[in-house]
């Protein structure tokens, strides 16, 4: 039954509420549409809770044949990675990659680089400059190693010179005169407080060296 524009804008089919119907539509056709929209719904719930039930047997099962969550997740990714590697996308792509890489590698510019760099490291130009090099290394080593000779060479000649032999005599001589110094100091002070007992540096002797003061 069609309805005037005064008439038409709602319908209450089936207890559904009042609404307004789109542009097109008859009311006949909304009741059908109704009905058919609540017939799917009702099969989506029947269906979820069918998935469900599956589910959770799925999850016993898994639990009695010792599957873990882990275990399963490992086992999806490399089923997932298995199924990108199968694709066509992903061979396609390795293969773009294989060709891409064939074309640089058999390419003038790279061959004409790789020649280049194997006749510069077989140019006499290169093996005179390792050579080179090379030996400069090992006359800076020499040079070292003569300074160091050097060195000690003049080192022991000093100690060896009447100037530091002088020099060593009397830094001996103001020792001994210094300890004997101190000797008396503390033989005076024994006397009078007798807690300072008599030691080396009443040694008239000591140092006998100047090695011995250090």
């Amino acid at each position: 039954m069609q309805m005037d524009s005064g008439d038409r804008g709602s319908f209450t089919e089936g207890g559904a509420s009042a609404r307004t119907l789109p542009p097109g539509l008859t009311e006949q056709e909304a009741v059908e549409l109704e009905l058919e929209l609540s017939k799917v719904e009702d099969e989506i719930q029947t269906l979820r809770h069918v998935l469900t039930a599956k589910e959770r047997h799925a999850g016993e099962l898994r639990r009695r044949l010792g599957i873990s969550p882990l275990t399963e997740l490992k086992s999806n990714l490399t089923k997932g990675w298995h199924e990108v590697q199968s694709s066509n996308a992903y061979m396609k792509t390795s293969q773009t990659l294989g060709d891409l890489n064939q074309r640089i590698t058999s390419s003038n510019v790279y061959l004409t680089a790789s020649a280049t760099l194997e006749d510069i490291s077989r140019s006499d130009a290169y093996k005179k400059t390792q050579e080179t090099l090379s030996q400069a290394g090992m006359m800076t080593s020499s040079a070292f190693s003569s300074l160091g000779s050097a060195i000690r060479s003049r080192l022991g000649e000093m100690r060896n010179s009447p100037t530091f032999k002088n020099l060593e005599d009397k830094m001996v001589k103001e020792a001994r005169m210094a300890k004997m110094r101190n000797c008396h100091l503390a033989m005076v002070l024994n006397r009078k407080h007798r807690f300072i007992t008599k030691t080396d540096l009443c040694d008239p002797n000591y140092p006998k060296s100047f090695k011995a003061l250090y």
